[in-house]
């Protein structure tokens, strides 16, 4: 499982993300995800749920939550190093 949080400009101090692209730059960062294969080539079932669905009342909820292949498959903890 993986929790995300994007960069909104207004949102975080140093937002890189403008709130006019958030839904695409998500939708963008989803399609990529799902599109993850096994090692076999064949897609491993990732599901992603967005922030609008998830707890409401939360005042720090991710912006998406991944679960790679039904939990069968886990992500590292970071992205985008050298």
């Amino acid at each position: 499982m993986m929790c995300g949080f994007l960069n909104v400009a207004g949102r975080e101090p140093e937002g890189r993300i403008s709130k006019n692209d958030y839904e695409k730059v998500r939708d963008e960062l989803i399609a990529g995800l799902k599109s993850i294969p096994a090692e076999n080539g064949r897609p491993i079932g990732t599901m992603a749920f967005v922030q609008r669905n998830l707890a409401r009342r939360a005042r720090s909820a991710p912006d998406l939550i991944v679960y790679f292949g039904a939990l069968y498959w886990r992500s590292a903890g970071t992205v985008g190093g050298g």
